[in-house]
């Protein structure tokens, strides 16, 4: 339609975590990110417990995993609440990654994805 702007996809990183071990090392994660590539950076996570997570303040949104088992992160990648989806693993850290990869390699990649 002529006048309307294209509104861009939505984007945002996502963590698929249970148990009290793996959320506190996604809420780490999160943190991680939101500290190294800025606090507007979305973030969900996919948990089986919601109180934990959403207390953190590290993730813009959360969902229950109702039955947690083994494959929950097969059964969750779909549901993502955004249309183009970093999926990181709990031990993600940005800080470590800058360290071993220089940031420097990794920021155009990011900068590239957010834009």
């Amino acid at each position: 339609m002529e006048g309307q702007k294209e509104q861009k996809p939505s984007r945002g990183a996502i963590w698929i975590a249970t148990g009290t071990k793996y959320i506190n090392a996604a809420i780490k994660s999160a943190q991680s990110l939101k500290e190294h590539c800025g606090a507007d950076f979305q973030t969900h996570i996919f948990t089986d417990n919601v109180e934990q997570a959403t207390s953190s303040g590290a993730f813009n949104s959360t969902s229950l995993i109702e039955n947690p088992h083994r494959r929950s992160k097969v059964d969750y990648m779909a549901l993502s609440p955004y249309d183009q989806v970093l999926l990181l693993k709990m031990g993600s850290n940005f800080l470590i990654c800058a360290l071993h990869f220089r940031l420097s390699t990794w920021m155009p990649i990011l900068e590239l994805w957010m834009t």
